[in-house]
């Protein structure tokens, strides 16, 4: 069946098989393939899915037991159903991620990628997106925080893809530079902020570490309560009180 698919396909199945070979019983294998064969049947470019599911495969199947494999194809065919684009991602990132990630939250990851994707371009974009740097963004990120951060960049996807794909491409930085203890409060006043004033919420993600960085350790929990509260309640003034208020605070202690 591959046959019908630019060469390269079926060459690399071949070679995806050889090495799966030394992992799978001939009927696991069997499976294995069909499940690849299958992916090229949802779209007319879905082949490029399954160029990715073969490639990877080798690698993936080091990191898991044969359960968890068919754990991982079936996340795959479910993103492969909604768009070739999010299971290539998939298939791409999950090597890496799985140094990091139990297999049995492999679900979870690909679930969030599902709630990004609206079915336009747009929306694929920023859910394949998403998986791609997922190895890196998650990497700051227990899952509860990953799902605050996806569920932001959906509600500020919805008003502005620009924006989310911005708050995506600088993710790794801005988690990076705050600390762990702060990352849930931090992540749920941007989610916040996306509801209620979400033209704000960008640049309060994007200031996020520096604005964190000026607060005093025992303080930050007290400031990041108060505005969400000004986020819900007054939410034309919370960004100000935010950027003005932490340097406040920090000029503050420089004076003690």
């Amino acid at each position: 069946e591959l046959s019908a698919y630019p060469a390269v396909l079926a060459a690399e199945a071949k070679k995806a098989g050889l090495a799966m070979a030394r992992h799978l019983s001939t009927a696991e294998l069997e499976n294995w393939m069909q499940e690849g064969v299958a992916l090229t049947r949802y779209s007319p470019r879905a082949w490029e899915a399954a160029l990715d599911y073969f490639r990877t495969s080798p690698q993936v199947v080091e990191k898991l037991a044969y359960p968890f494999l068919l754990h991982w194809m079936h996340w795959g065919k479910r993103l492969a159903q909604a768009s070739p684009s999010l299971a290539g991602a998939f298939f791409r990132a999950s090597q890496e991620m799985l140094t990091s990630l139990s297999p049995r939250s492999l679900g979870e990851w690909a679930q969030m990628s599902l709630s990004l994707y609206k079915g336009d371009w747009r929306s694929t974009s920023i859910a394949s997106r998403f998986l791609e740097l997922s190895p890196r963004i998650l990497h700051y990120l227990s899952l509860p925080e990953a799902a605050d951060f996806v569920q932001f960049l959906d509600i500020l996807g919805r008003h502005s893809p620009e924006q989310a794909m911005e708050c995506l491409g600088v993710a790794e930085g801005v988690l990076g530079g705050v600390e762990r203890q702060d990352r849930r409060g931090f992540l749920h006043l941007a989610l916040i902020l996306s509801e209620h004033q979400w033209r704000d919420a960008r640049s309060f993600f994007q200031a996020g570490a520096k604005v964190m960085s000026r607060i005093d350790r025992g303080s930050r929990e007290r400031f990041l309560a108060l505005g969400e509260t000004l986020a819900r309640e007054l939410s034309a003034s919370a960004l100000a009180f935010i950027v003005d208020g932490s340097q406040a605070l920090d000029q503050v202690d420089r004076a003690l």
